[in-house]
């Protein structure tokens, strides 16, 4: 997704607790690294300076490893990685600052958490806290077509009139019931919501 200004950035919350930052050839967590050349880990790190400097302009070694929950080395660690590759500017015992690639990139990943996390609380009424954890795990794997298939989706259905908001309206209930255990009630509400599908004049259906 393009690089550009978030609407929102909630502060804080990190999905990766204590790690190193992976090389190239390595997997972390079962997760091979974007086309960017950036691991889940390094993504973490990015998206998490940008966070932070939402609340507060400064952002320091000890407030990354608070918020991701890890030791400060190991933020160092990462920071010095990503200082290699132009991502950060950072001296010992200073501050922490996104260059300008760092912070296309930590946007980048920030939008694409927002949209998962939108999709699934608004969309699939997933609670916050769940939403919140599987985006953060997503976010580094989903691909960008995928990706901008979903955001089309979720652009479209939350701009939508009232037939859109009826079906969704519609969904939630048959969805509530279903996770609810009363399967017999899903499938009237299935059928139900089948039936009042528009025919289709040149399918005849």
């Amino acid at each position: 997704m393009a690089c550009g200004a978030l609407g929102r950035l909630p502060g804080g919350g990190g999905c990766w607790g204590e790690a190193g930052v992976a090389s190239r050839s390595t997997k972390t967590g079962g997760m091979t690294m974007r086309d960017n050349g950036l691991s889940p880990n390094m993504e973490m790190y990015l998206k998490t300076i940008l966070r932070l400097e939402h609340d507060n302009p400064t952002v320091r070694v000890k407030a990354i490893a608070d918020s991701l929950g890890v030791t400060m080395p190991s933020v160092s660690e990462a920071l010095r990685a990503l200082r290699t590759r132009d991502l950060v500017d950072h001296l010992s015992y200073g501050e922490v600052k996104l260059t300008e690639e760092g912070r296309c990139l930590a946007t980048s990943v920030n939008e694409r958490f927002e949209l998962l996390r939108t999709f699934f609380s608004k969309l699939l009424r997933v609670d916050e806290e769940t939403a919140d954890r599987e985006a953060c795990e997503i976010e580094h794997v989903v691909g960008e077509d995928t990706l901008g298939r979903l955001a089309a989706f979720v652009e479209w259905t939350t701009k939508q009139g009232e037939d859109v908001r009826g079906c969704l309206s519609r969904f939630h209930e048959y969805l509530s019931v279903l996770l609810g255990g009363d399967s017999e009630r899903a499938r009237i509400l299935l059928s139900r919501g089948a039936a009042d599908d528009p025919v289709d004049p040149a399918k005849g259906v």
